[in-house]
Protein backbone atom coordinates (compact mmCIF):
# COMPACT_ATOMS: atom_id res chain seq x y z
CA UNK A 1 0.00 0.00 0.00
CA UNK A 2 1.28 3.77 -0.85
CA UNK A 3 -0.26 6.54 1.17
CA UNK A 4 -0.60 9.92 -0.83
CA UNK A 5 -2.53 12.49 0.17
CA UNK A 6 -6.07 13.61 -1.58
CA UNK A 7 -10.23 14.62 -1.11
CA UNK A 8 -11.42 16.59 -3.63
CA UNK A 9 -11.89 20.19 -2.05
CA UNK A 10 -7.51 19.46 -1.00
CA UNK A 11 -7.06 18.16 -4.41
CA UNK A 12 -8.58 21.47 -6.24
CA UNK A 13 -6.86 23.52 -3.51
CA UNK A 14 -3.41 21.99 -4.03
CA UNK A 15 -3.44 22.33 -8.09
CA UNK A 16 -4.65 25.92 -7.48
CA UNK A 17 -1.60 26.93 -5.44
CA UNK A 18 0.83 25.30 -8.12
CA UNK A 19 -1.07 27.27 -10.89
CA UNK A 20 -0.40 30.12 -9.06
CA UNK A 21 -3.66 31.04 -7.37
CA UNK A 22 -3.34 32.19 -3.76
CA UNK A 23 -5.37 29.29 -1.91
CA UNK A 24 -6.93 28.61 0.97
CA UNK A 25 -8.65 25.09 2.96
CA UNK A 26 -11.57 24.66 4.81
CA UNK A 27 -11.72 21.09 5.95
CA UNK A 28 -11.45 19.36 9.23
CA UNK A 29 -9.76 16.19 10.44
CA UNK A 30 -8.98 14.20 13.77
CA UNK A 31 -6.09 14.58 15.96
CA UNK A 32 -3.88 12.21 14.28
CA UNK A 33 -0.94 11.51 12.59
CA UNK A 34 -2.07 11.05 9.20
CA UNK A 35 -4.16 14.44 9.67
CA UNK A 36 -1.00 16.26 10.41
CA UNK A 37 -0.03 14.55 7.36
CA UNK A 38 -2.52 15.81 5.00
CA UNK A 39 -2.15 18.97 6.55
CA UNK A 40 1.46 19.11 6.23
CA UNK A 41 1.42 18.50 2.76
CA UNK A 42 -1.23 21.51 2.13
CA UNK A 43 1.78 23.42 3.51
CA UNK A 44 4.17 22.51 1.58
CA UNK A 45 1.93 22.81 -1.84
CA UNK A 46 1.25 26.60 -0.61
CA UNK A 47 -2.13 26.02 0.31
CA UNK A 48 -3.17 28.21 3.88
CA UNK A 49 -4.58 25.89 6.09
CA UNK A 50 -5.84 28.73 8.92
CA UNK A 51 -9.44 27.47 8.83
CA UNK A 52 -8.23 23.58 9.27
CA UNK A 53 -10.47 22.85 12.05
CA UNK A 54 -9.49 19.25 14.03
CA UNK A 55 -11.82 16.92 16.22
CA UNK A 56 -10.86 14.42 18.56
CA UNK A 57 -14.45 12.65 17.82
CA UNK A 58 -13.66 10.57 14.89
CA UNK A 59 -10.61 9.75 12.24
CA UNK A 60 -9.00 11.64 9.76
CA UNK A 61 -10.91 10.12 6.64
CA UNK A 62 -9.76 7.79 4.26
CA UNK A 63 -10.38 6.87 0.82
CA UNK A 64 -8.49 2.95 -0.15
CA UNK A 65 -8.33 2.93 -3.73
CA UNK A 66 -7.57 -0.20 -5.73
CA UNK A 67 -7.05 -1.03 -9.20
CA UNK A 68 -7.96 -4.41 -10.89
CA UNK A 69 -6.27 -6.37 -13.88
CA UNK A 70 -8.58 -4.13 -16.38
CA UNK A 71 -6.48 -1.03 -14.95
CA UNK A 72 -10.51 -0.51 -13.78
CA UNK A 73 -10.72 1.95 -10.62
CA UNK A 74 -12.43 0.53 -7.07
CA UNK A 75 -12.84 3.55 -4.17
CA UNK A 76 -14.03 2.95 -0.57
CA UNK A 77 -13.98 6.00 0.68
CA UNK A 78 -14.52 6.50 4.98
CA UNK A 79 -15.31 10.34 5.34
CA UNK A 80 -14.38 10.32 8.80
CA UNK A 81 -13.58 13.86 10.29
CA UNK A 82 -14.28 15.69 7.06
CA UNK A 83 -17.83 14.68 7.47
CA UNK A 84 -18.06 16.58 11.33
CA UNK A 85 -17.52 20.30 9.59
CA UNK A 86 -20.22 22.19 10.67
CA UNK A 87 -21.97 25.88 10.27
CA UNK A 88 -20.30 27.02 13.01
CA UNK A 89 -16.90 26.37 11.67
CA UNK A 90 -17.55 28.42 8.69
CA UNK A 91 -15.40 31.94 8.88
CA UNK A 92 -17.34 34.40 6.91
CA UNK A 93 -14.35 36.96 6.94
CA UNK A 94 -12.50 34.11 5.29
CA UNK A 95 -14.90 32.98 2.95
CA UNK A 96 -15.30 36.95 2.24
CA UNK A 97 -11.34 37.60 1.55
CA UNK A 98 -11.49 35.30 -1.72
CA UNK A 99 -12.54 35.77 -5.42
CA UNK A 100 -13.90 31.88 -5.24
CA UNK A 101 -15.26 29.72 -2.63
CA UNK A 102 -15.32 26.13 -3.93
CA UNK A 103 -17.38 23.60 -2.52
CA UNK A 104 -16.34 19.86 -3.21
CA UNK A 105 -17.49 16.51 -2.10
CA UNK A 106 -19.03 16.14 1.28
CA UNK A 107 -21.85 14.44 2.24
CA UNK A 108 -22.54 16.78 5.09
CA UNK A 109 -24.02 19.80 2.70
CA UNK A 110 -25.00 21.66 5.90
CA UNK A 111 -21.50 23.75 6.22
CA UNK A 112 -21.24 24.00 2.01
CA UNK A 113 -24.56 25.72 2.33
CA UNK A 114 -23.59 27.86 4.75
CA UNK A 115 -20.33 28.95 3.26
CA UNK A 116 -22.44 29.41 0.03
CA UNK A 117 -24.55 31.78 1.69
CA UNK A 118 -22.11 33.78 3.85
CA UNK A 119 -20.56 34.60 0.16
CA UNK A 120 -20.85 38.11 -0.23
CA UNK A 121 -19.64 41.54 -2.00
CA UNK A 122 -18.71 39.73 -5.46
CA UNK A 123 -17.35 36.54 -4.03
CA UNK A 124 -18.31 33.79 -6.51
CA UNK A 125 -19.54 29.70 -5.05
CA UNK A 126 -18.03 27.14 -7.02
CA UNK A 127 -19.50 23.78 -6.71
CA UNK A 128 -17.87 20.07 -8.42
CA UNK A 129 -20.66 17.88 -6.19
CA UNK A 130 -18.79 14.33 -6.87
CA UNK A 131 -20.47 11.16 -5.78
CA UNK A 132 -21.46 12.08 -2.41
CA UNK A 133 -23.26 15.51 -2.63
CA UNK A 134 -24.65 13.93 -5.87
CA UNK A 135 -26.31 10.76 -4.03
CA UNK A 136 -28.15 12.85 -1.96
CA UNK A 137 -30.62 13.37 -4.52
CA UNK A 138 -31.95 16.76 -6.24
CA UNK A 139 -34.12 17.63 -3.88
CA UNK A 140 -31.82 17.63 -0.81
CA UNK A 141 -29.05 19.45 -2.68
CA UNK A 142 -31.53 21.80 -4.52
CA UNK A 143 -30.68 24.74 -1.70
CA UNK A 144 -26.98 24.48 -2.38
CA UNK A 145 -27.56 24.41 -6.34
CA UNK A 146 -29.85 27.53 -5.85
CA UNK A 147 -26.59 29.31 -4.34
CA UNK A 148 -23.98 28.48 -6.97
CA UNK A 149 -22.64 30.73 -9.68
CA UNK A 150 -20.19 27.91 -11.31
CA UNK A 151 -21.24 24.14 -11.68
CA UNK A 152 -18.55 21.71 -12.42
CA UNK A 153 -19.08 18.04 -12.69
CA UNK A 154 -19.22 15.32 -15.04
CA UNK A 155 -21.84 14.87 -17.09
CA UNK A 156 -22.59 11.22 -15.30
CA UNK A 157 -22.91 12.89 -12.30
CA UNK A 158 -25.22 16.09 -13.16
CA UNK A 159 -27.37 13.14 -15.58
CA UNK A 160 -28.20 11.90 -12.00
CA UNK A 161 -30.19 15.19 -11.37
CA UNK A 162 -32.08 15.53 -14.11
CA UNK A 163 -33.78 13.06 -16.94
CA UNK A 164 -31.24 13.56 -19.31
CA UNK A 165 -27.52 12.49 -20.26
CA UNK A 166 -27.41 15.21 -22.91
CA UNK A 167 -24.92 18.27 -22.10
CA UNK A 168 -26.67 20.79 -23.78
CA UNK A 169 -29.91 19.73 -21.89
CA UNK A 170 -28.05 19.49 -18.55
CA UNK A 171 -26.67 23.02 -19.21
CA UNK A 172 -29.66 24.32 -19.46
CA UNK A 173 -31.22 22.84 -16.13
CA UNK A 174 -28.54 24.14 -14.31
CA UNK A 175 -28.30 27.49 -15.69
CA UNK A 176 -32.34 27.49 -14.66
CA UNK A 177 -31.19 26.81 -11.04
CA UNK A 178 -29.74 30.51 -11.72
CA UNK A 179 -26.30 28.70 -12.23
CA UNK A 180 -24.17 31.59 -14.36
CA UNK A 181 -21.81 29.08 -15.49
CA UNK A 182 -21.46 25.31 -16.46
CA UNK A 183 -18.67 22.91 -17.33
CA UNK A 184 -19.44 19.11 -17.71
CA UNK A 185 -16.65 16.40 -18.16
CA UNK A 186 -17.28 13.85 -21.12
CA UNK A 187 -13.72 11.59 -20.49
CA UNK A 188 -12.29 10.79 -24.07
CA UNK A 189 -14.59 13.62 -25.82
CA UNK A 190 -13.50 16.47 -23.92
CA UNK A 191 -16.12 18.89 -21.79
CA UNK A 192 -18.67 20.98 -22.47
CA UNK A 193 -18.95 24.78 -21.41
CA UNK A 194 -22.07 26.88 -21.29
CA UNK A 195 -22.98 30.21 -20.08
CA UNK A 196 -25.90 32.63 -20.97
CA UNK A 197 -23.70 33.80 -24.02
CA UNK A 198 -21.99 30.37 -25.20
CA UNK A 199 -22.17 26.54 -25.11
CA UNK A 200 -18.85 24.30 -26.51
CA UNK A 201 -17.61 21.22 -26.33
CA UNK A 202 -13.96 21.49 -26.24
CA UNK A 203 -11.93 18.14 -27.05
CA UNK A 204 -9.67 16.70 -24.99
CA UNK A 205 -5.76 16.52 -25.43
CA UNK A 206 -4.61 12.79 -25.94
CA UNK A 207 -2.06 11.78 -23.38
CA UNK A 208 -1.03 7.98 -21.74
CA UNK A 209 -3.65 7.80 -18.88
CA UNK A 210 -1.45 6.62 -15.83
CA UNK A 211 -4.35 7.21 -13.32
CA UNK A 212 -7.50 9.19 -13.17
CA UNK A 213 -7.80 10.15 -9.32
CA UNK A 214 -8.16 13.09 -8.80
CA UNK A 215 -8.60 14.06 -13.18
CA UNK A 216 -11.72 15.75 -12.29
CA UNK A 217 -10.44 18.39 -8.92
CA UNK A 218 -7.55 19.30 -11.66
CA UNK A 219 -10.02 20.11 -13.63
CA UNK A 220 -11.50 22.77 -11.61
CA UNK A 221 -8.46 23.75 -10.34
CA UNK A 222 -7.78 24.84 -14.16
CA UNK A 223 -11.20 26.15 -14.80
CA UNK A 224 -11.10 28.05 -11.94
CA UNK A 225 -7.63 29.25 -12.98
CA UNK A 226 -9.23 30.48 -16.18
CA UNK A 227 -11.97 32.03 -14.53
CA UNK A 228 -10.05 34.38 -12.28
CA UNK A 229 -7.83 35.42 -15.03
CA UNK A 230 -11.03 36.71 -17.01
CA UNK A 231 -10.02 34.18 -19.68
CA UNK A 232 -12.79 33.52 -22.11
CA UNK A 233 -15.46 30.81 -21.75
CA UNK A 234 -13.64 27.87 -24.31
CA UNK A 235 -10.43 29.02 -23.05
CA UNK A 236 -11.40 28.45 -19.38
CA UNK A 237 -12.67 25.25 -20.82
CA UNK A 238 -9.45 24.67 -22.03
CA UNK A 239 -7.35 24.76 -19.54
CA UNK A 240 -9.45 22.49 -17.84
CA UNK A 241 -9.24 20.06 -20.39
CA UNK A 242 -4.99 20.65 -20.08
CA UNK A 243 -4.89 20.28 -16.36
CA UNK A 244 -6.71 17.42 -16.28
CA UNK A 245 -4.58 15.90 -18.72
CA UNK A 246 -1.32 16.29 -17.24
CA UNK A 247 -3.13 14.94 -13.84
CA UNK A 248 -3.86 11.27 -15.17
CA UNK A 249 -0.30 11.20 -16.85
CA UNK A 250 0.67 10.81 -13.24
CA UNK A 251 0.09 8.26 -10.26
CA UNK A 252 -1.64 9.87 -7.24
CA UNK A 253 -4.70 12.20 -6.69
CA UNK A 254 -2.56 15.35 -7.13
CA UNK A 255 -1.49 17.21 -9.49
CA UNK A 256 1.71 17.51 -9.87
CA UNK A 257 2.65 20.03 -12.37
CA UNK A 258 2.53 24.14 -13.01
CA UNK A 259 1.11 26.84 -14.95
CA UNK A 260 3.98 27.05 -17.27
CA UNK A 261 3.57 22.89 -18.02
CA UNK A 262 0.05 23.49 -18.95
CA UNK A 263 0.61 26.22 -21.41
CA UNK A 264 3.08 24.23 -22.80
CA UNK A 265 0.86 21.44 -23.44
CA UNK A 266 -2.12 24.31 -24.73
CA UNK A 267 0.84 25.88 -27.15
CA UNK A 268 1.92 22.19 -28.42
CA UNK A 269 -1.70 21.12 -29.33
CA UNK A 270 -2.11 24.52 -30.85
CA UNK A 271 1.01 24.05 -33.14
CA UNK A 272 -0.65 20.61 -34.39
CA UNK A 273 -3.15 22.29 -35.55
Amino acid sequence: LITLPGGSAANTAAACARLGLKTGFIGKTGVDDFGEFLKNDLIKEGVDVSELKKTREKKTGTCLIAMDRKRERHMYAFSGAANLLSPEDINPEYINSAKIVHLADLKNISPLIEAAQRAEGGTKVSLNPGGLIIGLGYRKIKPLLKLTDIYISSKDEASKLYQTSEPEKLAYKLMAEGIEVVALTMGKEGCYVADAEKKVQIPSFKVKAVDTTGAGDAFSAGFLYGYCKSLSLEECGRYANATAALKVSTPGARFKHGIEEVRALLRKCEDMI
